[in-house]
């Protein structure tokens, strides 16, 4: 599940870990959006901390205040034009609010269409990842 403030940007072509499992389905680096200005992970945050979630008292850029542990995916329906999701944010393992969603195959939409940045890239990015994956 990975940490709501990471804004995956590109799959990469080598794991981390080989086998790992991995709540975006691969591993992505991308920018880390809890600071005032969005900035690179590090490489060394980038699979324990960011791909992973969970890092409240691990990550020293994670605000405290944030009730929001990270976001899990979970794939309800398929069919040849479409994937349902449910998107659920978590606190400490435990639903804390959950959202149906629909991934638009032909022109990669999301409905509703999430105004944060780093729902709406995690989301498109577990839906190609599991597409890329999980062909049909």
């Amino acid at each position: 599940m990975p940490c709501p403030y990471f804004e995956p940007q590109k799959a990469l072509p080598q794991v981390t870990l080989a086998n790992a499992r991995l709540p975006l389905i691969d591993e992505f680096d991308g920018l880390c959006r809890a600071l005032p200005e969005a900035t690179p992970v590090p490489d060394g945050a980038r699979l324990r901390l960011c791909n992973h979630g969970n890092v409240r008292g691990l990550c020293s850029h994670f605000p405290a205040q944030e009730p929001r542990c990270c976001f899990r995916f979970e794939v309800l329906r398929r069919s040849a034009a479409q994937l349902d999701l449910l998107f659920i944010e978590e606190s400490l393992y435990a639903p804390l609010a959950w959202h149906p969603v629909t991934f638009e195959m032909e022109h990669e939409q999301l409905t509703p269409d999430p105004l944060d940045p780093c729902q709406r890239a995690q989301l498109l990015s577990f839906c190609r990842s599991y597409l890329r994956h999980c062909p049909a």
